[in-house]
């Protein structure tokens, strides 16, 4: 117990004097403040990822509620369809001579199935329900051949959820398919209710279709942050659980359904910022020990640092009292030496473990984001053919026997989304070979016109039939691999010919420019804007609309594999284009000497 007094007080007796104190602050300003200016950009700088990761996972729940709804609502449109074909064909009589699948499948997603035919109402399963009056909006849309939805106002409850299709001919109001979809059918979907958060649907009026938790979500919030932006935003309050953030989205089903559906997925603040509230915690407490630390080394140093100071004091107030043979023993070199030899080390272990922090923590981080721009991409690539096949077949799992035709048809939907999915795992494992270098690659001579012509001879007739070939007749000899430019030649002419009308010509043209080779793919059909010049390469990017437009059919691997290609062969790849205007791909390639050897041959069939 006494030692550790003295220890403390040999410790605390440098701060009483000038120049202890002095050092003192000079360690306070060189090595206390930057720490502490440190900790708390590191701390914010992690705070500000965190925060953002956490309105990530909101809004990608929030998006995916979205989809799964409007998923649904097109899934029971197609059994309207199906009970308004019975209809037809049947008459009244449909509802007992139907098929009896169609019948329970009908009865399960919908509480009451009725026909409106002017003044008359007929109902197919369950009791009738009263329909609010239709604007004339809604009379042209359900006019056009769409299906329209309808908000079914109840008290101290979520409104129901109707939808409308009107088929057969004569006046608007001559024969209207009304079904009231049953609450199971959207709101119990896997996806829709969530497991974590909670979630709110509501029509564009404002009328609430279905709440996870009633009375939770502050419409007049929502309402607030859609005045700024109506697709999509973000929003805080205070419920009882505590600080809730939460994200909205508009699903924008109108132009055809004729009304819009919004999305609020929400979750209670401390959930969210669980990981960043652990890391404060353990980040604070490692910076108050760093800082005890460096206060305990810094007034040792400072005692130590006194010491020859104290030394001579005491050997002057002895040679004043007339003792001269006093003998001075300070060593200043050496004592200054281990000083800063352990303040350079005590600095350079700050330094070394800083890097080491700053490092391992953009590392995490950069490798989050890359992987979840990644599933992102693959999830969004591989929903629409996953719900084209998981559609069909629960369709011909219920009605296969019904129609062949309608089989066969459906039948040909699954086996293409399948082997698009295939493609696209296939082309996603050659950009995988190429980034990382392991993709094989066999050189030799390539006569690049021979198999620019072999290329388009691999193609169907109609598509030979729209090229025109410009090529010389001397050899286009390149050092490369010929396998992988036959797949950059069949993806340049294949999005030519995907993206252009049927009636238009494709132009292919090559030609020695110095020791370069240029090989130009030109189409004549919708073009590409400026602004996305730049993206086309990117891996998953189309320049289309989203999911409920049309847009071309491909995997968005295509041009990202061809520069890749021809990057490796030591070209490059670049568009011109315009919207309306066609597109023009070029792609120069390095020249062989005319003295190098021959070419090697074309095998039978250069595309696969």
């Amino acid at each position: 117990m006494g030692s550790g007094g003295e220890r403390a007080e040999k410790l605390y007796r440098g701060l009483g004097s000038r120049v202890g104190r002095r050092i003192f602050l000079l360690f306070v300003g060189c090595t206390l403040v930057p720490l502490l200016l440190f900790a708390w950009i590191s701390l914010s700088e992690v705070s500000f990822e965190l925060r953002a990761e956490a309105d990530r996972q909101i809004r990608q729940a929030t998006k995916s509620t979205g989809v799964t709804l409007a998923e649904r609502l097109l899934l029971l449109q197609t059994d309207l369809d199906l009970a308004a074909a019975e209809l037809e064909r049947f008459g009244e009589d449909a509802s007992t001579r139907s098929p009896a699948k169609l019948r329970s499948r009908l009865a399960g997603r919908f509480d009451s199935l009725f026909v409106l035919g002017g003044s008359s109402v007929t109902p197919m399963h369950g009791e009738p329900v009263p329909l609010p009056e239709l604007s004339d909006k809604q009379k042209e849309h359900l006019a056009s051949g769409k299906a329209l939805l309808l908000s079914l106002p109840r008290p101290q409850a979520p409104a129901r959820v109707a939808l409308l299709w009107r088929f057969g001919f004569g006046p608007l109001g001559g024969r209207v398919l009304v079904g009231v979809v049953a609450e199971h059918e959207l709101w119990e979907l896997e996806g829709v209710r969530p497991n974590i958060g909670e979630t709110i649907v509501f029509d564009g009026k404002g009328q609430i279709l279905f709440e996870s938790q009633p009375g939770l979500f502050p419409m007049s919030r929502i309402r607030s942050a859609m005045a700024t932006d109506r697709s999509s935003g973000a929003f805080e309050w205070d419920a009882a659980p505590g600080k809730m953030l939460g994200r909205y989205w508009r699903m924008f089903v109108r132009p055809r359904f004729g009304q819009d559906w919004v999305v609020a997925h929400g979750r209670g603040r401390t959930d969210l910022l669980e990981t960043w509230q652990s890391f404060r915690w353990v980040f604070s407490w490692t910076a108050i020990l760093s800082l005890l630390c460096v206060t305990v080394v810094s007034l040792t140093l400072i005692r130590r640092t006194l010491g020859p100071i104290r030394v001579l004091r005491e050997a002057t107030r002895r040679i004043a009292g007339g003792d001269l043979d006093g003998e001075v023993g300070i060593h200043t070199r050496d004592e200054f030496a281990e000083l800063g030899e352990s303040f350079n080390h005590m600095t350079s272990e700050l330094a070394f473990h800083k890097k080491e922090l700053v490092q391992a923590r953009d590392e995490a981080l950069a490798g989050a984001r890359v992987e979840a721009e990644l599933v992102s991409s693959v999830s969004h690539e591989l929903r629409t053919p996953l719900t084209s096949i998981l559609s069909f077949g629960e369709i011909l799992q219920q009605f296969g026997d019904e129609e062949p035709e309608t089989r066969q048809e459906f039948v040909g939907i699954i086996v293409d989304q399948a082997r698009k999915l295939t493609k696209i795992v296939d082309q996603m494992l050659q950009l995988s070979r190429l980034q990382n270098g392991s993709e094989i690659w066999e050189e030799s001579d390539v006569d690049v016109g021979r198999w620019l012509r072999q290329t388009v001879a691999d193609l169907p007739a109609e598509r030979q039939a729209r090229i025109e070939i410009d090529l010389p007749d001397s050899p286009l000899l390149v050092r490369g691999d010929s396998a992988h430019l036959t797949h950059v030649w069949f993806h340049l002419l294949d999005n030519a010919f995907k993206f252009s009308d049927n009636a238009t010509t494709v132009f292919l043209r090559g030609q020695k420019l110095g020791q370069e080779l240029l090989i130009e793919v030109e189409d004549q059909g919708i073009g590409i804007a400026p602004e996305y010049h730049a993206v086309i390469f990117d891996r998953f990017r189309q320049v289309a609309g989203d999911y409920l437009t049309e847009k071309a059919r491909g995997t968005g691997l295509g041009l990202a594999l061809a520069r890749d290609v021809v990057l490796r062969h030591g070209g490059r790849i670049e568009v011109e284009s315009a919207c309306g205007h066609g597109a023009c791909f070029r792609v120069w390639l390095p020249m062989v000497p005319s003295e190098e050897s021959a070419p090697v041959p074309l095998p039978v069939n250069s595309c696969s």
